[in-house]
């Protein structure tokens, strides 16, 4: 009897080992599965990373144009504030070129007749001196 105790016994052994066999062996199977699934989520989070840090290096190009754009925007208003400053300076000054050529044509009328004013007195004289001399002493 003992014999066939050892038996059974050796028996349920044998089963006890293939069962925590296989449960080991679903174990290691269950962990390459999560050592697997762990690489892919590695794998995921170094995409998103490099997503992320391209996206990052966008945003700082587009901040660097954003800023760019608005130096010029702050120049061109500059010059353009210049140049209506130049128009206005420019118009200033050819009104005052205007004023100063009525000045001149006015001066350049009085001029000529002042001009024709003596004529008249030097020909007056001449003919007074020319009459005088022409009388007999």
């Amino acid at each position: 009897m003992v014999a066939n105790e050892v038996k059974a016994l050796a028996g349920q052994t044998a089963q006890a080992t293939k069962e925590i066999a296989s449960q080991v062996s679903s174990v290691q199977s269950a962990t390459r599965e999560a050592v697997d699934a762990n690489q892919r989520l590695g794998s995921a989070i170094e995409r998103v990373t490099s997503i992320s840090e391209e996206i990052g290096a966008m945003i700082n190009e587009q901040t660097q144009a954003i800023e760019e754009i608005t130096r010029s925007v702050t120049v061109a208003s500059e010059r353009s504030q210049d140049v209506s400053g130049n128009i206005s300076e420019v118009s200033d000054a050819a009104g005052n070129i205007g004023h100063s050529m009525a000045d001149v044509r006015q001066l350049a009328e009085d001029v000529f007749g002042l001009t024709e004013t003596l004529s008249t007195k030097i020909n007056q004289f001449l003919t007074a001196i020319t009459n005088d001399s022409a009388k007999p002493a």
